[in-house]
């Protein structure tokens, strides 16, 4: 390798499937560094799905990548286990259209690991809550909000969890968890939440 290269790869499924060396600065490397990239089957696939791990100080071989990828899985799957009846948990990472319920490509990496948490936990019933601010006409957002919720529901059971194991509420403007004064707070209102039955 000369001074300028930089070493790509990934792994699909825990295997290698790709390789190749970034010489254009394309992907702005430090000279010594490398990234590997991991997705995961049966899941779709965009930029916010790949999970990335970047290596600052040195190479990490096949065997280290794979231990880092079991690591993060069995830190996700012991949060699950842990879970019991009346916690509740923000989708932090759910994006709508503004104003509609329609959700965005960008929420697909939550929405798969809401449905793989279902699938892994077949006892598992959930309820989906709506959540926005307060601002525009009060019934308009309670509808909103529980079409959100809705939009979520249709998901998973497209992909195969059962409709009966989710209900879904919207609360509108009735629940907020920051003040509604400024739009920086206004957005933490605006959210859906999964809690444990």
């Amino acid at each position: 390798l000369n001074a300028i290269s930089k070493q790509v790869i990934v792994y699909l499924n825990g295997e290698l499937q790709l390789q190749f060396m970034d010489t254009e600065d394309q992907l702005e490397m430090a000279a010594d560094r490398q990234i590997i990239f991991f997705a995961q089957e049966g899941v779709k696939t965009t930029s916010g799905a790949v999970s990335m791990i970047k290596i600052y100080n040195y190479f990490i071989d096949e065997k280290d990548a794979e231990s880092s990828f079991d690591n993060f899985r069995n830190n996700e799957q012991s949060k699950v286990d842990n879970l019991k009846t009346g916690d509740k948990v923000t989708l932090n990472k759910l994006y709508f259209i503004q104003s509609l319920p329609k959700l965005l490509p960008e929420s697909f990496p939550e929405l798969e690991n809401l449905k793989s948490m279902l699938q892994e936990n077949p006892d598992l019933k959930i309820e989906i809550q709506g959540h926005t601010d307060n601002q525009g006409d009060y019934q308009l957002n309670i509808e909103l909000s529980n079409k959100r919720a809705e939009s979520v529901k249709a998901y998973l059971v497209e992909y195969g969890i059962d409709k009966n194991r989710i209900l879904t509420r919207g609360f509108g403007s009735t629940r907020p968890v920051a003040s509604n004064a400024t739009e920086i707070t206004r957005k933490l209102n605006r959210r859906v939440e999964m809690v444990v039955l």
